[in-house]
């Protein structure tokens, strides 16, 4: 049932071929060591969903002033590659790049999955927001336990199923406490924000699912007061938060499926800018990625 597949994630420097930085790279006008390729598990997940749909995003999770790129394929484990392309926990057996644990024994201790074999990320995007112990950098993705992946590629029910939200710290890979977290249903196309709406300093990550519900999780794995919220529709876009001054408020909204935008009043402070956006977009000194 496992593939051997692979997608690709490009780095393309700004002036495309024109770029001395791409020029001697005999795959094409990108930067060296790249593209990478992402491990595929199913190539066409429900069934159509292929490669690497999913946005890469940015961090500089070591602080050592240059940019690592996280990405997962459509479903696979999650990498963190160096600008360079080389993986930032370096290669295992036969030469490939390690990635973020999937084993069901290294998840979080406190995790309530009952996943007895693995937590692979899955459909969506991920993000990287400071919000583990220390403030240490922490990559967020969907995914799902591998009898889940099952459940979709075979007739009937499969049990257990659990549906997840994984948090890594990204220097180690190692999972937070407590996550996975479990989800109402798959992600699709969105990937998490991390913003505080609860108004207590400490930013929550915001996720909906095809479950119908919108999550606002913090690192301890403790829904916001008032959340998850209910949204009677299947949820395919990012929950989006603006805290800005001429903004009566922080407001989170996000939109179903069936077309229906869903605005709530968050209790986070105007003016105050939310973690995740300078990690999403921040390319600086590595031109554009893309899947």
């Amino acid at each position: 049932m496992l593939s051997q597949a692979n997608g690709r994630v490009y780095a393309i420097p700004a002036r495309g071929a024109l770029d001395p930085e791409g020029a001697a790279n005999p795959a094409g006008p990108y930067l060296a060591g790249w593209p990478v390729r992402p491990a595929v598990l199913a190539e066409e997940l429900l069934p159509w969903i292929e490669g690497t749909p999913g946005a890469p995003v940015l961090a500089d999770v070591d602080r050592d002033g240059k940019l690592e790129v996280g990405i997962h394929s459509v479903v696979g484990p999650a990498y963190l590659f160096r600008a360079d392309g080389t993986s930032f926990f370096g290669t295992g057996a036969g030469g490939l790049p390690r990635t973020f644990p999937t084993d069901a024994a290294r998840m979080g201790a406190d995790s309530p999955s009952t996943e007895a074999y693995a937590s692979i990320p899955s459909l969506g995007s991920g993000a990287f927001a400071p919000i583990g112990p220390g403030g240490d950098v922490v990559f967020v993705a969907p995914g799902a336990g591998f009898t889940r992946l099952v459940d979709a590629q075979l007739p009937a029910e499969q049990l257990p199923h659990d549906t997840h939200l994984i948090a890594y710290r990204a220097t180690t890979g190692a999972s937070l406490t407590a996550f996975p977290r479990l989800l109402d249903d798959l992600v699709f196309l969105g990937s998490p924000s991390i913003a505080d709406v609860s108004g207590d300093d400490v930013p929550e990550i915001l996720i909906g699912s095809g479950g119908y519900l919108v999550h606002a999780v913090d690192a301890s794995g403790v829904d916001a007061p008032g959340w998850p919220k209910f949204t009677g529709g299947w949820i395919i876009a990012s929950p989006a938060v603006s805290s800005r001054f001429d903004i009566k408020g922080q407001v989170v909204a996000v939109t179903t499926r069936e077309g229906q935008l869903w605005v709530w009043r968050g209790h986070g402070r105007r003016g105050v800018e939310a973690p995740w956006p300078r990690y999403h977009h921040d390319a600086r000194n590595t031109g554009w990625l893309a899947p």
